[in-house]
């Protein structure tokens, strides 16, 4: 697995950073919207999913790593409409529209989220509901080569150094390091009809109350 070519899609940080980092005798391809990548493509934009199906297909990638996202926080109404069709668009659309579409060869990993997926927080509903959206479609498809990693919460500067997960369950927050060693030990290990890895029930782990397991 870590030989073949990969495309990451959201290198310049969190995550995409890290495994960009680890997988350096990799041939791999990075793309963001900013920072250093090989590539500029912003994911939110309608012409992304060609963008990125060219790339694929041009550069024969093997694996894709869907690891962008983000989205407002706070009261869902208190934030302007553009934010929210940001979120979706980016954390929805686009990998939906890439999935659609890719060829069934090509492993595509979409990163999920342990807490979004199970949380109803009304501070997160854009993220929460395209992450929600996005795995059910991943594991009603019937092409094994579908992937959702949904890990807890990750040590970046997206996650402020106030919010509540660092104050009140700390051992849901993870280096982004810590991730990527797992993501890609689940990739070299994985069954082939293990298409879900849940960081929460994969390694038992105690939730507040407010979330549905």
């Amino acid at each position: 697995m870590l030989h073949k070519k990969c495309l990451i899609l959201g290198a310049s940080r969190g995550l995409g950073l890290a495994l960009k980092s680890k997988l350096v005798k990799v041939p791999l391809i990075s793309v963001s919207r900013t920072g250093e990548s090989d590539i500029k493509i912003d994911l939110s934009k309608e012409r992304a999913v060609d963008d990125v199906l060219s790339l694929v297909i041009k550069e024969e990638i093997e694996v894709v790593y869907y690891v962008a996202g983000g989205g407002p926080h706070g009261d869902f109404f208190s934030k302007p409409w553009h934010s929210h069709e940001w979120a979706f668009k980016l954390n929805a659309m686009t990998p939906l529209g890439i999935i659609e579409k890719i060829p069934k060869k090509v492993e595509f990993v979409y990163l999920g989220s342990a807490i979004a997926e199970r949380s109803e927080s009304k501070d997160s509903l854009s993220y929460s509901w395209s992450k929600k959206l996005v795995k059910k479609a991943v594991l009603s498809s019937s092409n094994k080569n579908l992937l959702i990693f949904s890990p807890p919460y990750m040590d970046t500067g997206l996650l402020p150094k106030g919010a509540w997960p660092r104050l009140e369950c700390p051992n849901l927050v993870l280096k982004a390091d810590v991730v990527a060693d797992a993501l890609l030990s689940w990739m070299e290990t994985r069954g082939p009809d293990e298409r879900c890895f849940d960081w929460i029930k994969r390694f038992d782990y105690d939730l507040p109350k407010g979330f549905e397991l």
